[in-house]
């Protein structure tokens, strides 16, 4: 087990990347680092586990194997274990072991991580060498006569020891430089992902506010245009109501003005009955004159001219049967006059009718009734009841919507929408439905079947009823 504390360690210090890009990069890192038999437990490899350029965590539980060949020997293979000194970094020591120890020449290392979920990752390999300390070599004997004065001795290993430093010092330069570098890309990189971060989070919560303020000038831009069409719908909507009342009464004035005329009209009628009775009286009266002259001077005929003018008389009419027969006939052509009058003048087409089959419809987009062009329309009458919903209609809370003829057409030629608003008999409830005009007659409105959460359903009242009414060319 590897310990960091009071003891004394040669070491080098590597990056694994597990990246599939990197391809043949990722194969093979050459630490160009030495390892001798002599370093018995104080070789040191410090292993920089990184993924997407960031240090790769590695949970409790993972293990990373180190599998070891001999390039000299590569049918022996050995597996060991990294130890974990820091899993938020990704940072493994290995030290070297002992089964290496003896072993001169190139040794190849695999990184690999095993996760705690089952999960494996291949993360490249290393290359380190080994060699035999002089001091474990089986030097042969020295001659007897052979004697190595101190100085020789202490200048030699001066030598020895000054040659060891200077590869020893170039080896540090290389790896300290290198540290240097590879210190400072990181740096790099890591102000490189701040100002990108920093860049990407300013850019978002700009957009995040102009959308923000977008939204709020938009909604309050919807909110004034809604609050204008609610008052102009108020307003047209008691303009229409104004007018409906006015056309109200002046239907009212002309029909009581229409009374009278046919008052008048039956006054005449009697005074023209009473004075052709007048007249008939008279004729009778002349008539009688005439037939007791001519019975008279039939008195002087003989018996059989008598017969003769008496049989011829028999047809003739007596002044009852006169009477009878034109009483009958004026005062039967008065009434036919006065039943005929309203159909000579109107025409009723019924377009949709529920009421004998208790029946009605939620006036939706599928209905459309077409109105005569070429006729002149006196008014549309809309009958409207409230509709117990997925039952059948209550005959109830009636209400209905008429359009004069002159206003259905001006309706028609601006393809307008009227809105027509309902209180059931329930309290603290509303329903609208949307009338459409369009070119041929008509329609219904998708709106019309809504169901609003709260005090509106629009379903609550149906169409029950719906006829035009035209007007004759007299």
């Amino acid at each position: 087990m590897y310990k960091d504390k009071n003891e004394l360690y040669k070491d080098v210090a590597l990056e694994v990347t597990i990246d599939a890009k990197r391809g043949a990069k990722n194969q093979e890192i050459e630490t160009h680092a030495t390892f001798y038999s002599y370093d018995v437990q104080s070789g040191l490899i410090k292993i920089n586990i990184k993924k997407d350029s960031k240090p790769l965590p590695l949970p409790n539980g993972t293990q990373v194997l180190l599998s070891v060949v001999k390039l000299d020997l590569p049918q022996q293979k050995m597996v060991f274990t990294g130890d974990i000194v820091d899993s938020t970094e990704g940072i493994v020591h290995w030290v070297i072991p002992d089964e290496l120890q003896g072993y001169k020449g190139a040794i190849r290392t695999g990184v690999f991580v095993k996760l705690p979920n089952d999960q494996s990752l291949h993360g490249g390999y290393f290359k380190f060498y080994m060699g035999i300390s002089e001091i474990d070599e089986n030097l042969e004997p020295f001659e007897e006569n052979y004697w190595q004065g101190w100085h020789d001795f202490q200048e030699e290993a001066e030598k020895e020891w000054n040659a060891w430093k200077a590869s020893r010092d170039k080896t540090w330069k290389k790896q300290e430089e290198a540290y240097n570098e590879w210190k400072k890309e990181q740096e790099n990189k890591q102000t490189q992902y701040e100002n990108d971060t920093d860049e990407r989070w300013n850019k978002w919560k700009n957009q995040q506010e102009k959308a923000q303020s977008e939204f709020e000038s938009n909604f309050v831009s919807w909110k004034s245009t809604q609050e204008e069409r609610q008052t102009g719908f108020e307003r047209e909507f008691a303009d229409w109501q104004d007018t409906q009342e006015s056309k109200q009464t002046q239907f009212e004035n002309d029909f009581s003005s229409w009374e009278k005329d046919q008052e008048k009209k039956q006054d005449n009628f009697e005074s023209s009955v009473s004075s052709k009775h007048t007249q008939i009286n008279n004729d009778i009266e002349k008539i009688d004159q005439r037939v007791e002259e001519t019975n008279e001077e039939l008195e002087s005929l003989d018996a059989y001219s008598k017969t003769e003018t008496d049989s011829k008389l028999n047809d003739k009419a007596d002044k009852s049967d006169l009477n009878s027969k034109a009483e009958k006939e004026d005062i039967s052509n008065l009434e036919d006059k006065i039943d005929t009058y309203y159909d000579n003048l109107f025409e009723t087409e019924v377009l949709y009718d529920g009421m004998e089959d208790n029946l009605g419809i939620y006036f939706d987009e599928s209905h459309s009734f077409s109105i005569d062009q070429n006729k002149k329309v006196e008014k549309v009458v809309f009958w409207w009841s409230r509709y117990d919903i997925g039952n059948a209609p209550k005959n109830y809370a009636f209400n209905n919507t008429i359009v004069d003829g002159e206003t259905l057409r001006a309706l028609q030629k601006q393809g307008s929408t009227m809105r027509v608003p309902f209180k059931p008999t329930e309290s603290d409830t509303t329903s609208f439905k949307n009338i459409d005009f369009i070119k041929k007659g008509v329609k219904g409105s998708t709106k019309n079947t809504q169901s609003n959460v709260g005090d509106r359903d629009n379903r609550w009242i149906v169409l029950r009823k719906l006829y035009v009414v035209y007007r004759k060319e007299v």
